[in-house]
């Protein structure tokens, strides 16, 4: 929602991005300073926790705002927050992939319901674009 009024005063939406997460990776870093002052918990190497780093700057942060962007642009505010069920869906797929858990009936429900929400979203948006 913030997002589609920063386009209206600030129409360079990648160099905003750039800046929302700019400003957040300071915060998070000034808390984290406060937070841990042991200097070997900010040690890098060349392992999975740099991957991970990258992987959440680059794709998980910066992609996902700039897709977000995207779309507002394109549909409006009220479409992104819609996708947000669709990340518990992914987590429990690739928690079961990778990590070897349980599909439980409650995530099947909960799954099932996410998506059903989405497709009924997304139907009656489609049905008041049409009506326009």
């Amino acid at each position: 929602m913030l997002q589609s009024k920063v386009l209206k005063v600030y129409p360079y939406k990648y160099w905003s991005t750039m800046a929302t997460c700019l400003a957040g990776g300071f915060q998070t870093t000034l808390v984290g300073i406060i937070l841990s002052r042991d200097k070997n918990t900010w040690k890098l190497g060349w392992d999975l926790n740099l991957v991970t780093i990258l992987y959440s700057g680059v794709l998980a942060t910066a992609g996902r705002y700039c897709m977000t962007l995207w779309v507002v642009s394109k549909r409006g505010p009220t479409y992104p927050p819609m996708f947000n069920p669709l990340s518990v869906v992914f987590t429990i797929l690739l928690d079961s992939i990778f990590i070897g858990d349980e599909i439980t009936v409650g995530s099947l429900v909960g799954t099932a319901m996410a998506i059903v929400g989405l497709y009924i979203f997304i139907w009656g948006k489609s049905k008041e674009v049409n009506e326009k």
